[in-house]
């Protein structure tokens, strides 16, 4: 079975595109539900507007879920599936803070909750959580995975690219294919640009 995690900063694309990955036969895994299902979701942060998840418990129920899956391709959908240890392959989707910015302000989230994730993706926080989940070293994928495997990561620039053609080009590279779009760890830098805008 290849397991993808796919991740990135909340408004990057992660459920849009998973459920195109679901049109094109993906099983697919998505946090929220299961968090509530399953009571893991620590007390609300109100200044935040964020909940704490026990991780742990996390893994272990998408492992589970994992283990009634048929498809031979799963994704798992979430700002937090880098954190879990039970995929192959990792996509950490990107976007650009000015593009994110919009997005996130269309969702109506608090403009200090927009601030918090522009910032994030501009200092690669997720990238960054990806690698050190995800060292270069094989790890166990776990019930559903049955054996070890070196993680791969890459990213995928989702600023411009419409959620059906970023479906596509995450399955090409799972299947084995090196997309143009599908960029090495690191090749985003929002950074300096995001910077002088502030």
């Amino acid at each position: 079975m290849k397991v993808l995690a796919l991740t990135g900063t909340p408004g990057t694309g992660k459920t849009t595109i998973a459920n195109e990955l679901n049109r094109l036969g993906w099983e697919s895994i998505e946090f929220r539900a299961l968090i509530e299902e399953h009571g893991l979701g620590g007390e609300h942060d109100p200044e935040r507007d964020t909940r704490e998840v026990d991780l742990e418990a996390l893994a272990q129920v998408v492992a589970k879920r994992l283990n009634t899956l048929n498809g031979p391709k799963v994704v798992i959908e979430g700002h937090l599936a880098h954190e879990l240890g039970l995929a192959n392959r990792v996509v950490v989707l990107r976007c650009h803070p000015k593009v994110l910015a919009r997005r996130l302000g269309e969702r109506e989230y608090l403009r200090d909750k927009v601030a918090e994730n522009c910032e994030a993706e501009a200092l690669d926080v997720i990238l960054v959580e990806t690698l050190e989940a995800n060292e270069q070293e094989g790890h166990e994928l776990g019930e559903a995975g049955k054996a070890t495997e070196k993680v791969i990561v890459a990213e995928l620039d989702t600023t411009e690219l419409q959620p059906a053609a970023a479906a596509k080009v995450i399955e090409a590279w799972v299947e084995g294919n090196t997309p143009e779009a599908i960029k090495p760890p690191g090749t985003a830098r929002w950074l300096p640009e995001y910077l002088e805008v502030e």
